[in-house]
């Protein structure tokens, strides 16, 4: 059995969090709403033009390349709600009209006004039912068509997203809707109702590797340790990182188990994240984006059925920004 240091670190105070909201503030709120508006027609021309003649667009295009005042008004409009307001950005009104090739561009530009792609699974990744079982092999769970429970992206300790984004292509068939949750929200109320379980999710534990780039050994697995909650007391800033398969597979595979409070510590966590009171769930629909802060806000996808001429794909961007 390999022996592990797991640190135990202190809660956050209260009154240092943002992107905090329930399901019926989020409702209410229509920040995290943006619709397109024609002035971004002007900008996509320009970005179709200059990709008829460029060999690789998603390769070579970078922030900057070409004047886009409003991809760019728009970029930062994203970034402002993902930094200080619900940490959640939903794009809708897109032409439907274009094509797929476009529409990954136009995403792309949008993402690298936030910040720079991190590209362990390339600048974009397609999300999509690639019909193997996460459970016999090292893949992750967004490669098949099942639930991924909530989490946030990227169990590796040295590859975590600031922000996450998420362009439809083609829905499902029946099922796969989004689903959000404030980890902010459910951080207090942890705190309020059972702080004994809270303790339990700032305490280091290992993640299994399935992050392309890692090196999969049972000694990297020991030090891919870290915390679910941790509150830096430098920035004055709440991190959430979480996928409880990962963890206890982690667990399992170097033969430490957890204990009882953990365990019972990771179910109170699960029940809040899932409780009604918190998770919002809708549908992405073509051409729609969805933009979380990864490090506040916990995301899942309901299992789905394909259709089998038009399988669901979704295309996924991994965002580093200077928080």
């Amino acid at each position: 059995m390999i022996l592990l240091k797991r640190i135990q670190y202190d809660i956050a105070p209260r009154n240092t969090l943002s992107n905090f909201w329930t399901h019926e503030q989020i409702c209410a709120n229509q920040n995290w709403t943006i619709k397109i508006d024609s002035q971004l027609s002007g900008d996509i021309d320009k970005l179709q033009q200059w990709a008829n003649n460029t060999q690789n667009p998603i390769a070579d295009y970078h922030h900057g390349l070409l004047n886009l005042p409003a991809i760019f008004s728009l970029g930062n409009s994203i970034l402002q709600e993902l930094r200080y307001g619900t940490g959640v950005v939903r794009i809708t009104g897109i032409d439907l009209a274009l094509d797929d090739n476009i529409l990954r561009l136009l995403y792309l530009a949008l993402g690298l006004v936030t910040g720079e792609a991190i590209t362990n699974y390339g600048r974009l990744w397609d999300v999509c039912n690639r019909g193997e079982d996460y459970r016999n092999s090292n893949i992750p769970i967004s490669m098949t068509s099942e639930t991924t429970s909530f989490h946030t992206d990227s169990s590796t300790l040295n590859v975590q997203p600031d922000f996450v984004g998420l362009l439809c292509l083609r829905k499902a068939k029946w099922g796969g809707e989004s689903l959000i949750t404030s980890a902010v929200a459910v951080h207090e109320e942890l705190r309020n109702t059972s702080k004994n379980h809270l303790i339990h999710l700032y305490r280091d534990y290992v993640r299994d590797l399935v992050t392309p780039g890692s090196e999969r050994s049972s000694s990297k697995i020991s030090e891919n340790l870290f915390p679910i909650f941790h509150f830096d007391n430098v920035s004055s800033k709440l991190t959430f990182r979480y996928m409880r398969y990962w963890i206890e597979r982690a667990h399992q595979t170097l033969d430490i188990p957890l204990s009882m409070e953990e365990i019972t510590a990771l179910n109170a966590l699960d029940s809040v994240l899932c409780d009604p009171h918190f998770a919002f769930s809708f549908t992405l629909n073509r051409g729609e984006m969805l933009w979380i802060n990864n490090r506040t806000i916990a995301h899942n996808r309901s299992n789905y059925i394909d259709d089998s001429i038009s399988p669901r794909l979704m295309v996924r961007i991994w965002i580093k920004c200077d928080l």
